[in-house]
């Protein structure tokens, strides 16, 4: 009865562990976007995903010449990344956890940038897209 019951056990696990062994979805391949300014920009497209894709926003990094303030939008949702105030030289990460930063919440939506400065500013996104309905 042992011998039965440790066999059926053993055939059990290694049935379970089988139907969930596949390697997690991976939507497609990472995406950079970069965009310079060298004065103030409003609502600035960065991003504009394909045709029926989210953005999913995995971090960024600023760099500017002169103090400058930036912030970060979805064409629809608004705000989602408060004014940054950036000290003159140097880059600033902000994101790139084991978490994204930011996903649109539809289908289509731009990821913009404003910036209010007097010296050269750079913006560098990484993240990819998935389509909305997956």
């Amino acid at each position: 009865m042992k011998r039965w019951l440790a066999v059926a056990l053993a055939a059990l696990v290694v049935g379970a562990s089988a139907a969930y062994a596949e390697e997690p979805t991976v939507w497609g391949k990472p995406i950079t976007k970069t965009a310079t300014a060298t004065s103030n920009a409003t609502n600035t497209v960065l991003w504009t995903p394909g045709a029926g894709n989210v953005v999913v926003l995995m971090g960024c990094v600023f760099s500017a010449s002169a103090p400058s303030d930036v912030s970060l939008n979805g064409s629809t949702e608004g705000t989602f990344l408060q004014t940054i105030r950036l000290q003159s030289g140097g880059l600033w990460p902000v994101g790139y956890g084991t978490f994204p930063l930011w996903m649109s919440g539809t289908a289509d939506e731009t990821l913009r940038f404003t910036v209010t400065t007097s010296g050269t500013f750079s913006i560098t996104c990484s993240g990819y897209e998935k389509p909305e309905s997956f």
